[in-house]
């Protein structure tokens, strides 16, 4: 279940993706992986393989004891090598859409507003919200979802025992069960590790659209492309392109959702505080772009930075 989303969030950015987002009337996902947090997806997986080594420990401890004990053990180790490799899985790969809930923030100028230079938009939430969904068929499809971050142990530890499965790996339960548990679990924390982050990052109050696709279907030369249930999608937006661009030295890639109808996707934008852009210039390029009819139009909301940042 969704929880309640605040009416807009911001998306903070230089000035190039502005220019880009606009321009293309698209929402651009980057990998996550390439994200400014270098312990991105791996505070998560971190946490899994803590919770399941918990659990297994448990399992083990009550096996010895058991008068199945021979057969658990002798079977158990056959698949040491097996659930280990369950421990991480690189062929899942995400991208995303990053917005906070906090309007003209410092922390998020600096972070991720090219230090103040850049650019804020403010996103109709229910636009993003509206047709994504929070629980997912772990299948082949590729999968969007939408949610807020978090950033407690609680929330995580509520994810892997409860959500996942791991709470279903009993002192009564066969090796194969185990096995089936820990795959379940791994797969889930695959597709929703972005949706949590190391607690250091809390005051972000961040929220994330995230599209999910398994890179093994990449490699035989698939691109991104949108779940089967496409009806689904469709009224909102429709794949567009996927493609890389250069980052920090690095080859980063990204994929744009073109959106059917980019008027009511934008609520407001907040030119930043060390920003050379001035309120007529984003209105020119606003109404270059069809986005608004006149300077006189008050449909998106444009002002300058309150923030004092030298």
């Amino acid at each position: 279940m969704v929880p309640r989303v605040p009416k807009t969030l911001y998306h903070y950015c230089g000035v190039d993706a502005f220019y880009n987002i606009i321009h293309s009337k698209s929402l651009w996902l980057s990998d996550v992986s390439e994200s400014n947090d270098s312990a991105e997806l791996k505070w998560a997986h971190g946490q899994y393989k803590d919770y399941a080594t918990e659990v297994l420990n448990k399992f083990i401890v009550s096996v010895i004891d058991s008068p199945r004990r021979h057969e658990l053990t002798e079977q158990f180790f056959e698949k040491t090598e097996d659930i280990k490799n369950h421990f991480s899985n690189h062929d899942i790969k995400c991208w995303a859409l990053c917005a906070s809930s906090k309007k003209d923030n410092l922390g998020q100028w600096r972070g991720y507003g090219d230090d103040g230079r850049g650019v804020s938009i403010g996103f109709n939430s229910a636009f993003l919200s509206s047709p994504m969904s929070y629980s997912a068929n772990l299948g082949t499809d590729p999968i969007i979802l939408f949610n807020k971050v978090n950033y407690t142990a609680k929330e995580a530890r509520k994810l892997f025992y409860d959500t996942a499965g791991l709470s279903g790996i009993t002192p009564e339960s066969s090796i194969e069960e185990v096995y089936d548990c820990l795959n379940k679990a791994v797969s889930f924390t695959s597709v929703f590790s972005p949706f949590f982050k190391n607690p250091a990052f809390a005051e972000e109050k961040e929220w994330r659209l995230v599209y999910v696709e398994d890179v093994r279907n990449m490699n035989k030369g698939t691109i991104p492309q949108l779940p089967s249930s496409k009806n689904k999608y469709s009224k909102y937006f429709s794949m567009g392109k996927y493609g890389f661009t250069v980052k920090n030295q690095s080859l980063v890639s990204h994929i744009e959702f073109a959106v059917n109808s980019f008027k009511g996707l934008i609520n407001e934008i907040i030119i930043g505080p060390k920003s050379k852009i001035t309120i007529q210039d984003v209105k020119l390029f606003l109404i270059s772009e069809g986005i608004i009819k006149n300077s006189e139009d008050e449909s998106i909301k444009i002002q300058k930075s309150q923030t004092s940042y030298q």
